[in-house]
């Protein structure tokens, strides 16, 4: 089965690009939302952009809560839009105290010299990283792609309207595969 799909990975991968950049070429240039994705003159080219994602500043829509612009995009688009991705694992309670070899102590830290957590500091730039994923377009269907991105366009350009609402649903992320 897999040589059979393998057989297809280029062609598909590649009306995944085109869909996938004909949306982010639409959303280049609007406050508080901007495109993850790669330069492919680097050789690089996200193949089928697994889990694609555009990072969030709310300073540059005023501090709207990204629980508020996710909602106003959901209702605008009547799709989920999901609100971050995983947490910084630095701040996992399985990298902090999870002591798999039951020793006592943290497995994090029970081979090294010192409490290699003290580090994790320098990771505080990662704390403050908000993304949001986006839906995957597998097809280049501009129509659609057209209409997704138009919510996103109308709810970043109009964000001022919203700044006086909160959310029902609260979240900043998520643990992909483990359990908080």
């Amino acid at each position: 089965m897999a040589r059979v799909q393998l057989k297809y990975y280029d062609e598909r991968t590649a009306e995944i690009r085109r869909a996938m950049n004909y949306f982010f070429d639409q959303l280049e240039g609007l406050p508080g939302i901007h495109p993850v994705r790669v330069d492919e003159s680097t050789g690089s080219n996200m193949a089928g952009w697994y889990i694609p994602a555009v990072t969030y500043r709310a300073e540059e829509l005023g501090g709207l809560d990204v629980n508020v612009f996710c909602a106003a995009v959901r209702a605008e688009i009547g799709i989920h839009i999901s609100i971050g991705g995983n947490f910084p694992l630095h701040n996992h309670k399985m990298f902090k105290d999870f002591d798999l070899t039951n020793i006592g102590k943290p497995t994090r830290i029970a081979f090294a010299d010192r409490d290699v957590r003290e580090t994790d500091s320098a990771l505080a730039p990662s704390e403050k990283v908000m993304m949001l994923g986006v839906p995957w377009f597998k097809k280049f269907y501009p129509e659609y792609i057209d209409y997704i991105a138009a919510g996103f366009r109308k709810v970043a350009l109009n964000a001022d309207q919203l700044l006086d609402q909160t959310a029902e649903e609260k979240s900043s992320g998520r643990w992909f595969g483990t359990e908080n």
